[in-house]
């Protein structure tokens, strides 16, 4: 057991003295005196952070019944398995000033701590293979930094966080295989760093329904019984970057009221996603684009509100992506496009009322592509930009590119096109206009 510091028990008195005055016109009875009454209010506190790694040391601290720990205190940190079966002796405990750390113990739950309130720092449970659920954490109200809930084989559920009302940081839950359900987290609001669910067996997102807003990031990855986002219709601010990777969903119509996105929106290997449904409130990204390795994924209609991508597209592997009319209100992107290995894709139409440019534009396998014509209206390409394109076997109408060329928005030097259909020199381009550009 390690402690710190010496313990100090204070001692708080108040002493109430009571006295009714008699009067004509308030008297009750004919004897108004009343006894002095005392209040002895006791708080215990451990001044000092505190390690225990064995049973008998949590018995031992347990014994002295304090209240309070101004410091953390850590339920064993070793990754060797203690052999801590239960908590039952820190019950008169109410609050850990720092952080709570419960990791490589054998407890099927956390009984022992049903007098916890208050938790100053960060709540970390993880690797406990027998905790089956969070028991005795009933009365927690508050913790100020993040909380992190991981690899806890048979936890099932953690509903006793029900009376949870204010997390200060990260919602992070980490493979927790046979989780079931997030019932528990209903009272949470918003969330003031990232919210991170990855690789647990949930069926559903239902208990975030109250959460708003979400400061940091959202991440919903793997979590194979997860078939949708609906408990999530409430959310309408995220504003780090968003990040869905799922063999399950078909729609991200959960997400319909999101309107603010701070940075990116990555969306990869959903494997049955064949639309953009539920992003329609998004009329700006601040940050970049990525969709890729989404094998039933047909359009990218859910977009077409966005106006600006202050990042890079990067459309990659979409087997069945036959057009990006999605795009067709977006005037400005800062960084690159980069479109590779959507071989369905036949054209770039959506890009139609294109404008700006801020980054290269990179095309290479794409099977389908015939024409470049939704890049006719670019004025402004960014400083040192170049174009790269290659390996399109039926690309024969390079016209979509005039506008570029013919007002030097990108030199030659930075113009490389081979290995497609049609391969027209950057002097066919400017010197013979709509003659060089189509075979």
């Amino acid at each position: 057991m390690t402690l710190t510091k010496i313990p100090k028990i204070i001692l708080l008195s108040v002493f109430m003295i009571l006295t009714n005055c008699s009067s004509e016109k308030d008297s009750i009875d004919d004897n108004n005196e009343e006894d002095i009454e005392e209040n002895l209010i006791t708080e215990n506190i451990y001044d000092g952070w505190v390690e225990l790694s064995t049973q008998t040391e949590v018995d031992n601290f347990g014994a002295n019944n304090y209240t309070k720990i101004t410091g953390s205190l850590t339920i064993n940190r070793n990754i060797t398995t203690s052999n801590i079966i239960n908590l039952n002796a820190l019950n008169s405990l109410k609050e850990v000033g720092g952080n709570l750390h419960i990791a490589y113990n054998q407890i099927t739950s956390l009984k022992g701590l049903d007098n916890l309130e208050y938790v100053g720092g960060y709540l970390n449970i993880s690797y406990n293979k027998v905790l089956t659920n969070l028991e005795g954490l009933n009365k927690l109200k508050i913790i100020e930094d993040y909380v992190l809930i991981a690899d806890n084989d048979k936890l099932t559920e953690i509903s006793s966080l029900g009376n949870l009302t204010k997390l200060g940081g990260n919602l992070n839950l980490f493979r927790n295989t046979i989780l079931n359900s997030l019932n528990g987290l209903d009272k949470i609001q918003s969330i003031n760093g990232h919210l991170i669910i990855t690789e647990n067996g949930i069926t559903d997102l239902n208990a975030l329904i109250n959460i708003t807003s979400i400061n940091g990031n959202l991440i919903v990855d793997d979590n194979k019984n997860l078939y949708n986002l609906d408990g999530l219709k409430n959310l309408t601010t995220v504003g780090g970057y968003l990040d869905i990777a799922s063999s399950n969903f078909s729609n991200l119509t959960g997400l319909a009221n999101l309107k603010y996105l701070g940075e990116h929106l990555y969306l990869s290997k959903n494997d049955l996603l064949t639309s953009l449904d539920g992003l329609t409130g998004l009329d700006s990204i601040h940050g970049s684009l990525t969709l890729s390795g989404n094998k039933s994924l047909t359009d990218i209609d859910g977009l077409s509100n966005t106006k600006d991508i202050e990042g890079s597209i990067s459309i990659k592997s979409n087997e069945k992506l036959t057009q990006i009319d999605g795009f067709t209100e977006l005037k400005s992107i800062g960084g690159n496009i980069l479109f590779e290995y959507n071989n369905s894709l036949s054209n770039l139409n959506g890009f139609n009322n294109l404008e700006t440019i801020g980054g290269n534009v990179i095309l290479h396998d794409i099977n389908a592509l015939t024409n470049l014509d939704g890049l006719n209206k670019v004025s402004a390409v960014g400083t040192n930009s170049y174009i790269s394109i290659f390996n399109c076997e039926n690309s024969i109408n390079f016209c979509g590119l005039q506008s570029i060329i013919l007002n030097n928005l990108i030199p030659e030097n930075k113009y490389t096109v081979y290995s497609n259909a049609y391969n027209p020199t950057y002097q066919e381009i400017q010197n013979y206009g709509s003659g060089g550009c189509e075979q």
